[in-house]
This record gives C-alpha cells, sequence and structure tokens, in this order.
C-alpha cells in the first residue's frame, strides 16, 4: 500500500506542535508498518526536517510551504492532487487548515483527513477573517469526501459534527509524546547548562503557547496579580513561545501587568529550542492552560511527563485531557485562577498530589499508542479501496 502524507502546512522558520506530531508519526509508521511505502509531500525548504528518512520513506517536493502561505494554498489544491495520481497513491492524510483537503482527489485515492483546530468554528477567538472563511468553505466539502476522519478529542469530534455529521467514519486518537524526550527524569547537566543561558533565577509560573487571543493569556496576566497582591510570593510569569511582547497583544498584557503592579514579573523568551522545552516544565512550579478554547492542549500532556503541576481552564477539551490531574478555573475568572494559582503554589501536598496524578495519567498519551491507532486506521481507510 502507497501512503502519502502532507507536510506543506509546516513553515521551517516557525515550526509549530505539529511538526512534532509529523516527524514522530510517520517516523514511527515507517518503524512499525515496513510493508507499505510511504510519499512524504514536502517543500524545498522544509525538506530538512524530514530527513533523513527511512528506507521505506520517500520524500516528494510539492510545491511551497507555509512561509509562503498563498503558494502553500496553490501547491495542496493544484500540485499534490496531480502527485497523488502520479505516484498512484492508496491513503493520502492531510490535517493542513485544521483538515482542509484539496478540492479534487484521485478516485481510487482513500482521503484520511486529520482534523486537529476547529477554532474557525467558534465566534469571538480571533483567529482572522481570511483564515477563518477559507477554513468554513473547505471544510464541509472535505468533511464529506474524507473515508475516515482522525480527530484529537471528543469535544473535537462533536464540534465537527455540528457542520457534518462524521460520527461513523471517526476515530478519536489523543496525540501521544515520546518518552525518549518527555519524561520525568532529572535534568541532565547539559540541559541545565542550556537553561542557565535563560538568565531566570526566581521561581515562575509557565506558560507555553504561540500567544493569540484565544489562548487568554490577559486572564492569566491579571489573575497573577492578583496572586502576587495576595501572597506577596517573588514568583515571575514566563510567556514561553511566538510572541511580540510589545505591541498590539503584547500591550495589552503589558498594560494589565501595570495596573496590578507586576509588570517587572512579565518575561517573555520567545520561541525556544525543542530540546530546551522540557527544562521550562521541569523548573516550573506550575504550567497554567488558561486558552477559551483547545481541541487537545499538548502543553498539559508535556507538563504531566515532566512531573509539573498543570491549571486548566475548564472548557472546550482541557477537562478532558486533564482528568482529576489538575486544577480547573473558568477562564472568564482572574479571581478562579489567582484561587488556584495560591492553592498549588501554597500548599506543597496539593502540589505534590497533582504531580503523582499527571505522572498515572501521562501512559494515556503515548507516542506507542497513537501510532498503534494510526496505523489501524490507515489500514481501515486502504481495505476500502474498490469498495
Amino acid at each position: 500500500m502507497r501512503i502519502a502524507f502532507a507536510t506543506l502546512s509546516e513553515n521551517p522558520e516557525k515550526p509549530t506542535g505539529s511538526l512534532d506530531f509529523f516527524q514522530q508519526t510517520i517516523a514511527g509508521l515507517a518503524a512499525r508498518d515496513p510493508g507499505n511505502e510511504y510519499f512524504i509531500f514536502v517543500s524545498r525548504t522544509n525538506r530538512h526536517l524530514f530527513e533523513p528518512a527511512a528506507p521505506n520513506v520517500k520524500l516528494i517536493e510539492a510545491g511551497a510551504s507555509n512561509e509562503h502561505r498563498l503558494r502553500r494554498i496553490l501547491s495542496e489544491q493544484i500540485l499534490i492532487p496531480r502527485l497523488l495520481r502520479r505516484h498512484a497513491i492508496d491513503v493520502f492524510f492531510t490535517s493542513s487548515g485544521g483538515g482542509i483537503a484539496p478540492v479534487w482527489i484521485p478516485r481510487r485515492t482513500r482521503l484520511v483527513l486529520g482534523v486537529y483546530a476547529t477554532q474557525h468554528l467558534r465566534s469571538g477567538l480571533r483567529i482572522g477573517l481570511l483564515r477563518s472563511l477559507y477554513r468554513r468553505w473547505l471544510a464541509i466539502p472535505s468533511l464529506k469526501r474524507a473515508d475516515r476522519v482522525i480527530v484529537n478529542s471528543q469535544v473535537c469530534l462533536d464540534e465537527i459534527c455540528t457542520q457534518v455529521d462524521v460520527r461513523e467514519k471517526a476515530r478519536i486518537i489523543h496525540h501521544g509524546m515520546d518518552p525518549r524526550r518527555w519524561h520525568e527524569r532529572p535534568l541532565d547537566e547539559a540541559e541545565r547548562a542550556r537553561f542557565e543561558g535563560y538568565g531566570l533565577r526566581r521561581p515562575y509560573v509557565l506558560f507555553l503557547s504561540t500567544i493569540y487571543f484565544y489562548k487568554n493569556a490577559h486572564t492569566l496576566v491579571e489573575a497573577f496579580g492578583k496572586f502576587i497582591a495576595a501572597t506577596g510570593l517573588p514568583h515571575e510569569l514566563v510567556f514561553v513561545g511566538r510572541s511580540d511582547s510589545t505591541g498590539g497583544y503584547g500591550d495589552t498584557l503589558r498594560k494589565i501587568a501595570g495596573a496590578h503592579g507586576v509588570e517587572d514579573r512579565l518575561r517573555f523568551t520567545g520561541p525556544v529550542p525543542a530540546e530546551d522545552l522540557r527544562s521550562f516544565y521541569k523548573m516550573a512550579d506550575v504550567h497554567v492552560q488558561p486558552s477559551f478554547y483547545e481541541t487537545f492542549g499538548k502543553t498539559v500532556t508535556e507538563a504531566f511527563f515532566c512531573d509539573c503541576p498543570v491549571v486548566g481552564a475548564n472548557t472546550s477539551a482541557t477537562p478532558e485531557i486533564i482528568g482529576d490531574a489538575g486544577l480547573l478555573f473558568d477562564p472568564h475568572s482572574a479571581a478562579e485562577l489567582a484561587d488556584c494559582l495560591r492553592r498549588v503554589l501554597t500548599d506543597p501536598a496539593l502540589r505534590e498530589s497533582l504531580v503523582q496524578k499527571g505522572r498515572a495519567r501521562a501512559p494515556l498519551f503515548t507516542a506507542e499508542r497513537e501510532i498503534g491507532e494510526f496505523i489501524r486506521v490507515l489500514h481501515e481507510a486502504g481495505g476500502l479501496a474498490g469498495a
């Protein structure tokens, strides 16, 4: 069976959490499913992200990736269908644009659609008008054309089914973590040395994500200010990920922090290399996931694997992923979040309990499990050929 993956959504200049998914999944599939051939559609600029390839993996240049968004869309809609036909692809997987497939796909090719982002179906999340319209325009025909739909949570599936009922052909596969990278063991000497270079000298509360409005960093900043005023603890609030610390939303965050007298405690590291992320979890006193909307929220599971206690918003998929291994709060209530921070950071027994519960929950989210379920779905789709 010939199986193809589209990776043009990965901008090599600004890699996202999806890159981890692609690299981990493709490597795992190649190793555990050697009887099939894998064709990875890449761009000339992101090709290096998937090298070296296994013997049963072929990298096929398929136009532009996401550093040229319009060219990427044209490549996905025009060039990739031709490549599917040229290489006689049996099963094609794409998760681009939150689950957008080419309008035309060869009849012989079974489509497995990964839908991991549905923010365009929610109003008020401010993801951008053009992005929202593009996704809304092409999401429904993509879902109807798909032979199998993979989602990362029950919440994601429920959201999709408000547009198209795909329950019979949908499969929920939670994202999995690679234990070679995410684990509870102490930092080694090299990790400690790199972490020291970031200059974080005080205990801190961690927020790890690209900062968009729907990630709700503004409520976190307000809650942090209330928490500091109530406890007088020396903590900083550390933002790890792509963001503008000044201008636009960044200025909003600083104004809120200034109003609460904690502007000097906000730290913006910017993007951090993948090999350093574990250090930030290991050294944090607590990780906060305040987002108004998540279809999964990998930072929660990353924190579990790193023995970092978690506080999360009680909305969308976050409660589904956290289970009983974290504290939940109303994302519109800075007071509730401030109280959660106070409880975790002033009660050692509670903190240790959350760490242990997170460690016990972590095995639900392993790469081995995700890849095994992924293989099963690809084989299901392949078995539909000629049906």
